[in-house]
């Protein structure tokens, strides 16, 4: 269980996200902890293991997603983390709002054994983490998105200290419907790849909605949420192969 401390801290940077928690919630993400720890032992997946930093840098940053949103929109939608790791941030996002059905994308296989473990330990904790509303792919994003079956499906892309900007967009906005959104989370400097991120919205089909800086709660660690929109259709040729991503980016 979290100290009292770290359990104290919880109940208040979720009540400052407006986020209505029961002690379900607070089990799961106990035991969504416990594992990790557990698998940390022996795979790479964090340098995060103290308890209260878990709960800042990782599960609060994690649901900070929702300073982008109205809380009673984020039920029902079709949502897709790229580049999750061992779960961020979406595996937070769930444990509260497990009604959506969301596919947590990673190319590191070890790392998704780690959700898929951990997500049938939710489900045996409690039914109400219907494991029917998780899909784990093992798969690269400039691959995955040329799938018709996933290709404009979602609603929602995450993305959580993954690449630059203008790589971003070209990987997420394929997965996305017209008028749908891409959320990636920064930290505190992003103003020259805002800058550098025209040419990539432009090509793929997408502009910048808002923007929104805050601290983490309780906190002085800066962040800043870039929330865009899909504004067409992209075009067959995007996302281009892995090289040419990463030496001719946008």
């Amino acid at each position: 269980m979290f100290q009292a401390e770290s359990k104290n801290y919880l109940i208040r940077a979720l009540d400052s996200l407006n986020i209505n928690h029961k002690e379900i919630n607070i089990l799961a993400l106990e035991l969504f902890y416990s594992n990790l720890i557990d698998w940390n032992k022996n795979i790479n997946l964090t340098r995060i293991t103290e308890e209260k930093d878990f709960l800042i840098k990782h599960v609060i940053d994690s649901l900070t997603i929702l300073k982008a949103f109205d809380n009673n929109k984020l039920e029902n939608l079709k949502i897709i983390d790229i580049g999750t790791g061992p779960g961020f941030p979406s595996l937070p996002f769930w444990i509260f709002f497990p009604n959506n059905k969301i596919t947590l994308l990673d190319s590191v296989k070890k790392k998704l054994s780690f959700i898929e473990n951990t997500i049938i330990k939710l489900n045996k904790l409690d039914n109400f983490y219907n494991l029917e509303n998780i899909e784990i792919v093992h798969s690269r994003a400039e691959d995955l998105a040329h799938n018709i079956n996933y290709r404009e499906k979602f609603d929602l892309s995450l993305n959580r200290a993954v690449a630059s900007l203008n790589i971003l967009i070209e990987l997420n906005l394929p997965f996305l419907k017209t008028s749908s959104f891409m959320l990636a989370m920064k930290s505190d400097k992003i103003e020259d790849e805002i800058k550098s991120s025209n040419n990539s919205l432009n090509k793929i089909g997408g502009k910048i909605e808002k923007i929104i800086n805050f601290n983490l709660f309780g906190t002085d660690i800066k962040r800043n949420i870039i929330l865009i929109k899909k504004i067409k259709k992209t075009l067959k040729t995007y996302p281009r192969k892995t090289f040419l991503i990463k030496e001719k980016p946008l």
